[in-house]
């Protein structure tokens, strides 16, 4: 399993959404332990190292190296990209 860190944006986010931060960090550290399990649902970023977990209407942008997954930013489909 991967170790999950959590930058200072991606967490006042989290605090912004509470509503599904519990759903949006399950999620997430379901993607650590298993990737293959949400593949499906991961895409590499055009024009940029980080990809995006799908997660209903809520987006979850994140580095990945061999022992840790880093996530940048959570919010809502239309407004994460901006």
């Amino acid at each position: 399993m991967k170790a999950v860190l959590y930058t200072k944006v991606a967490l006042r986010s989290l605090q912004a959404h509470r509503n599904r931060a519990k759903q949006i960090r399950a999620k997430i550290e379901q993607y650590a332990a298993e990737p293959a399990a949400l593949a499906n649902n991961v895409i590499q970023l055009r024009g940029s190292s980080a990809k995006r977990l799908r997660i209903a209407g809520f987006r979850v942008l994140f580095t990945e190296t061999d022992t840790t997954i880093t996530v940048l930013d959570v919010g809502p489909r239309g407004e994460i990209y901006e």
